[in-house]
C-alpha cells in the first residue's frame, strides 16, 4: 500500500521526567498534554511509571500500546493491549486492529470490524489496509471511496486517500476489474 495514514496520536516536548519518581501520573498527563512530543521511547518509560504504581490506570495503559505502536513494536503492543485487560481492549479497537494487520493477523483484524457497533474513521482505514493486503481490492476501493466523500479528519488524509485509492485502482486494473 503506498501510504498508511493511520496517526494514532501526537506528543508533544517531554518535560523534565526528573519529576516523575514522585507523580508519575501527572508527569504522564502534562507528556500527553502537549501537542508535538515525538520521543516515543520517553513516552512508554512515561507510561511504564505509571503502570509501576498503578496497574489499572487506562490511561497509561493506551498511551503505552500508542507508543508500542510508533515504535512498531507490533507485538508488544498486541501483548500490552491483552495484558490490559477488557476495559483497555474496548477503547483500543483501531490500535488492535492496526496491530494485528501489521503483524499479518488479517483474519483477526477483520474479526474486530464486525464486532464493533461504532467504526471510527481511523478503524475504516484499517479495514481499507487489511482488504488491501488480503487483496480484496474492491472491498479495499469501497472503503476508500466512503472515506473520500467525506471531509478529511486529519492534515494530509485528502492526499494519503488519493494515493491508496490509485494503488488500489492499478490493482484492480492489473486483474482486469478496472471499471469496478
Amino acid at each position: 500500500m503506498a501510504a498508511h495514514i493511520i496517526h494514532i496520536s501526537a506528543y508533544s516536548s517531554a518535560p523534565n521526567l526528573a519529576s516523575m519518581a514522585s507523580n508519575p501520573t501527572a508527569t504522564l498527563s502534562k507528556l500527553l498534554g502537549s501537542a508535538t512530543m515525538e520521543d516515543h521511547e520517553e513516552i512508554l518509560r512515561a507510561a511504564n511509571a505509571v503502570l509501576k504504581k498503578s496497574k489499572t490506570n487506562q490511561d497509561a495503559l493506551r498511551t503505552r500500546v500508542i507508543a508500542l505502536l510508533k515504535l512498531d513494536r507490533y507485538a508488544d503492543a498486541l501483548r500490552a493491549l491483552d495484558d490490559g485487560g477488557e476495559a483497555l481492549s474496548e477503547s483500543c479497537h483501531v490500535e488492535k486492529s492496526y496491530a494485528l494487520y501489521k503483524t499479518g493477523q488479517l483474519e483477526a483484524a477483520q474479526k474486530i470490524f464486525g464486532e464493533v457497533t461504532s467504526v471510527s474513521r481511523g478503524l475504516r482505514h484499517v479495514a481499507a489496509q487489511v482488504a488491501y493486503r488480503a487483496e480484496n481490492f474492491e472491498e479495499a476501493g469501497e472503503i476508500y471511496k466512503q472515506l473520500s466523500v467525506q471531509d478529511a479528519a486529519l492534515e494530509d488524509e485528502e492526499n494519503d486517500l488519493r494515493i491508496n485509492t490509485l494503488a488500489v485502482d492499478a490493482q484492480l486494473e492489473w486483474q482486469g476489474n478496472g471499471d469496478k
